[in-house]
């Protein structure tokens, strides 16, 4: 939330059709994608064969 502030005050981000939206599901994606790859596995759901998690 800070970095889309950010950009909507200090760049000319709010004028670019999209860029904000792109740059925030960006961010968002990232977020998630580090967030699950260092999360610890749920207790009762078992493992896939190929290595992942059904969580």
């Amino acid at each position: 939330m800070i970095v889309l502030a950010y950009l909507f005050w200090r760049t000319d981000a709010r004028f670019c059709p999209g860029r904000l939206l792109g740059t925030g599901l960006i961010l968002y994606g990232t977020a998630r994608f580090l967030l699950e790859f260092v999360r610890q596995p749920d207790a009762g759901l078992d493992h896939l064969w190929w290595g992942l998690t059904m969580g």
